[in-house]
């Protein structure tokens, strides 16, 4: 066998890249990320291959809310080496040490129009990258700060939460009714980073910012 060909798990044979990233050959999400079909039950369920990789090297699934997180940056990389446990916000902070602005072209300035428009984070929203990797979206926003787009339904114009656009874009489904999009990694309410997005109850959207808060002031309106 080819010195570069190793087993990464069980019956899973790739080839090391001289960046010692193993990519994985499997279909790829929208973000990247490889993913496999496997039958449990009788039901057809779709996991995220990295996990699955990471979890046999740990010998146990993943904690609740953590992922396998890359240090390459590469989605659809399975190296073991590559991988590691990390909550979403543990990632943000390792990708944002590292740089996460990946690709943003030639060392010649941009134009003043690309430069305006931003990277497209879904299809028609586009954002400004910050250095804390916030994406603040371009669209314009209602006096609450949270971004809205317009779309036209049956000939008639609607308007939605970008951010909620976002969330529902990454999830592959509509947001679950009672349920809605908040941000889990900053506060500000212009973000569109998938990154910083998720899906929870009002009581869990309450108690994220709760945890935010400085210990200064929870303990004074503890007190109140």
């Amino acid at each position: 066998m080819d010195d570069n060909i190793v087993e990464v798990i069980p019956g899973i044979f790739r080839e090391v890249q001289p960046t010692g990233c193993i990519i994985s050959t499997i279909t790829k999400s929208s973000r990247g990320y490889s993913n496999k079909k496997l039958r449990i039950n009788g039901e057809w369920k779709t996991f995220n291959v990295p996990r699955l990789v990471w979890e046999n090297i740990l010998g146990r699934q993943i904690r609740t809310e953590y992922f396998a997180c890359h240090t390459c940056e590469v989605g659809n990389c399975i190296n073991p080496n590559h991988l590691w446990e990390g909550s979403r916000l543990k990632n943000s902070q390792y990708r944002f040490k590292k740089g996460c602005i990946k690709d943003v072209g030639n060392t010649s300035a941009p134009t003043p129009q690309k430069q305006l428009r931003g990277p497209e984070i879904i299809s028609g929203i586009r954002a400004k990258i910050q250095p804390n990797c916030c994406r603040i979206c371009t669209l314009a926003k209602r006096s609450d700060g949270y971004a809205i787009k317009g779309t036209k339904i049956n000939g008639q114009t609607k308007t939605f939460y970008a951010h909620r656009l976002v969330v529902e874009d990454k999830l592959g489904r509509p947001v679950k009714p009672g349920y809605l999009a908040y941000h889990n990694s900053c506060d500000d309410r212009g973000c569109i980073n998938p990154d910083y997005l998720w899906e929870g109850t009002p009581a869990d959207n309450s108690r994220d910012a709760k945890r935010k808060k400085p210990l200064s002031f929870r303990s004074r309106q503890d007190m109140s």
